[in-house]
């Protein structure tokens, strides 16, 4: 059975990176697509208005605003890639998705970032190469079926 979030068998990892999507989202979503044509990526960008209006090759990328169906996007998603949000990787966790850190932003998410490192319950990934060598290492493993939102 075809993972929910597939589309043509791809990988699909969710960009999150917060209410407003602070750091270099635009960058983030170009190294996670040129890394593999096996990745689908979700960006849910939230109150960020500029990165709503990414111009986007539609069958690889799907570009959100605010949303109430993160709980969805992630039980779809194969990965979430984030900048260090505690509330999205706390949901994640929820649903079992993997969580990959990437580029915390300053303060929380740093902090945030570091904790679930050291507690073994994300990953981080510091540059560019690291995350292109990251995505293509993940796209070409086989993967779980889809998992099941947890009561």
């Amino acid at each position: 059975m075809p993972h929910p979030g597939r589309r043509d068998g791809r990988f699909t990892i969710l960009v999150a990176c917060g209410s407003y999507s602070f750091g270099d989202v635009v960058d983030t979503i170009t190294e996670v697509l040129g890394a593999s044509a096996a990745v689908r990526v979700v960006a849910a960008c939230g109150r960020n208005t500029a990165l709503q209006r990414l111009n986007q090759p539609t069958e690889r990328l799907l570009v959100l605003g605010w949303t109430n169906e993160m709980a969805k996007l992630l039980i779809e998603a194969d990965l979430l890639l984030t900048d260090g949000g505690g509330a999205t990787a706390l949901e994640a966790f929820s649903v079992g998705t993997p969580v990959q850190m990437y580029r915390p932003i300053a303060a929380h998410g740093v902090a945030n970032t570091h904790l679930m490192v050291v507690a073994g319950v994300a990953d981080l990934v510091t540059d560019r190469r690291q995350l292109s060598d990251y995505i293509r290492a993940v796209t070409s493993e086989v993967r779980p079926e889809p998992r099941e939102m947890r009561p």
